[in-house]
């Protein structure tokens, strides 16, 4: 007799496509520990188009799979009608739904008694505050009615949804899959950027090029720091990638990078280097040939980036956010800075640069905080033990 499996079912809402294979997609890294531990695990996100699906995850006794399916898109918010039904809901023992704000988390709550959510925004996720509040008001209560778990990846964002008075609160986390840095081989282009990366001192960032990222700030910090030691290399891994307004006064996403580089002298210029296309599994050749890891961020809801960072040794240098306040332990792993003074930033860096000793006791504890505290067994072991599966 086949025996029969637990099911978990895992709803990302946003309405906005993801390639699966372009970075370290959290739901993935989840169900892969989820069928560690015994259960099937299906990672469901929405798609403007057809239906697809694929397993991403097979061992001969679980199974993940990866399935999108269409949506309707309404502002920020994806709906789909059909995975709301309770004869769909029904074949799954523990159904999480991301995101407090997603309208669907509602829905899906309504037809299964088990539901959780898992939610990352620790800052107003609407247009405006007036549609927050307007959310609170028809849907908190009957959230906390029917969700029997929200788990927050921070602090932050755990105060931010107590402060709303959202209730069954637990603060779970991200971790990182480190399975898809198995078996990968340096390729050509890699070795070219760590070859670069050996002959000084770097600092790394990746991420997005733009002003929610604050790389405007990150280059006014450099220029600080590269003015003190002309061999410095500041290392970009990322697209240049505007928002609206400034594809609406017709500043190309090309050009952002240039237009801020043009403020500095052509010797800061030569010690800039910009990667675009530089895939996930890659990364991990390139973040310990950095001294130090910079994220200014405006906002992050958590920074996989950092996680990435840590695990593979390297200090990180953050702005306050999400993942900054849940992973580093400032002064003993890394630093955060509360406030966007280009010469507090510069010492912080500074210190990690050319201080053997803290960079070797940082290193060392950014590799232990990563691997005991953030990996997904360890997190879904919480999930299941609270939800009861």
């Amino acid at each position: 007799m086949n025996e029969i499996r637990k099911k978990i079912l895992f709803i990302r809402t946003p309405p906005y496509n993801i390639n699966p294979n372009s970075y370290n997609i959290q739901q993935i890294g989840m169900g892969k520990a989820f069928c560690k531990r015994g259960f099937d695990f299906d990672f469901l996100t929405f798609k403007k188009g057809r239906k697809n699906e694929f397993v991403f995850y097979n061992d001969g006794k679980t199974i993940g799979r990866y399935i999108e399916v269409p949506r309707m898109k309404i502002f920020r918010t994806g709906v789909n009608l059909k995975i709301c039904r309770k004869s769909f809901l029904e074949k799954y023992d523990l159904v999480i739904v991301q995101e407090y704000y997603q309208i669907m988390s509602f829905l899906v709550s309504r037809n299964h008694d088990n539901v959780c959510i898992y939610s990352g925004p620790y800052w107003n996720i609407f247009f405006t505050k007036t549609f927050s509040k307007i959310y609170d008001l028809i849907f908190k209560n009957k959230i906390n009615k029917n969700i029997k778990t929200i788990y927050t990846k921070s602090f932050l964002a755990n105060d931010y949804l107590k402060n709303k008075g959202y209730e069954h609160l637990v603060n779970l986390g991200v971790a990182l899959d480190t399975s898809k840095y198995e078996n990968v081989l340096v390729n050509t282009d890699t070795n070219k950027i760590t070859s670069l990366m050996e002959t000084s001192k770097c600092i790394l960032y990746v991420g997005n090029i733009n002003e929610n990222k604050n790389v405007r700030f990150l280059l006014k910090v450099f220029n600080s720091l590269h003015e003190k030691d002309s061999e410095l290399k500041l290392i970009l891994i990322g697209k240049c990638c505007q928002g609206m307004k400034n594809r609406i006064l017709g500043i190309e996403n090309n050009d952002y990078l240039n237009r801020i580089l043009n403020n500095y002298s052509s010797t800061l210029k030569n010690a800039v280097f910009q990667f675009e296309n530089v895939s996930n599994t890659q990364l991990q050749f390139i973040y310990p040939k950095a001294r130090v890891f910079v994220l200014p961020s405006k906002h992050e809801i958590f920074g996989m980036v950092m996680l990435e960072s840590m695990y593979f040794g390297t200090p990180v240098v953050s702005s306050v956010n999400g993942g900054s306040t849940t992973l580093i332990r400032d002064g003993e792993n890394g630093y955060i800075v509360n406030s966007f003074d280009a010469e507090i930033w510069a010492e912080k860096i500074s210190l990690i640069l050319y201080n053997d000793k803290i960079h070797s006791s940082f290193s060392g504890a950014c590799i232990q905080k990563i691997k005991n505290d953030f990996n997904w067994e360890k997190l879904v072991d919480i999930i299941i033990n609270n939800e009861g599966v």
